[in-house]
């Protein structure tokens, strides 16, 4: 899967998160960052490949919400899925479902969630804790620390102003700044 969403500071052309095979990728920020709003678009860019765990981004979304507990049978017969979840930490996973997909075990889905980085360094033992393994995602305004959340050390001091939807794009052991676009062409809030 390939997430065209945002716009990189060195050609201000548009951004390529991939997602490979069996991978998922986080959108870390703190309040008002514009977590929401990027799975928003992500959501739209995906179109009828979106599949949304969460009321909110349902709403926001225009994608109908899709229950954890009915997750599988949700993505039963369909092709390539992307699964957006935000506020993943309090999502609950009553039937593992979201686990088994996080895990990678069914194939051609990826997971995109969104958190806050201080509660996500802290999720040990959650369904959301794995997708980290995958070292994908954006961090928006993120911290020095935020970095080690997908295996990219960032500097001690990061010189990115304060928008929302403005942050580092790390994809393939590469960061990049960027900022996310929304679907009508404006900067996300």
């Amino acid at each position: 899967a390939e997430l065209r969403v945002a716009v990189g500071d060195r050609d201000l052309m548009l951004t390529t998160l991939r997602l490979h095979p069996g991978e998922h990728a986080l959108v870390l920020g703190p309040a008002r960052s514009g977590r929401t709003t990027t799975l928003v678009t992500m959501a739209l860019a995906a179109g009828e490949a979106a599949v949304v765990v969460g009321e909110d981004l349902a709403r926001r979304s225009g994608v109908p919400a899709v229950a954890p507990e009915m997750l599988m049978a949700a993505l039963a017969g369909r092709g390539p899925t992307l699964v957006l979840v935000d506020d993943a930490l309090a999502v609950s996973d009553p039937d593992g479902a979201l686990a088994r997909v996080a895990a990678g075990s069914v194939a051609g889905v990826h997971l995109v969630v969104a958190a806050r980085p201080d509660r996500y360094r802290s999720a040990y033992g959650h369904w959301g804790s794995e997708i980290k393994g995958s070292r994908l995602g954006l961090l928006l305004r993120p911290e020095p620390l935020d970095g080690d959340l997908l295996g990219m050390p960032f500097p001690a001091r990061l010189d990115l102003p304060p928008l929302p939807g403005r942050g580092m794009l790390v994809a393939d052991g590469r960061a990049e700044v960027v900022q996310v676009v929304r679907s009508d062409g404006q900067s996300a809030s």
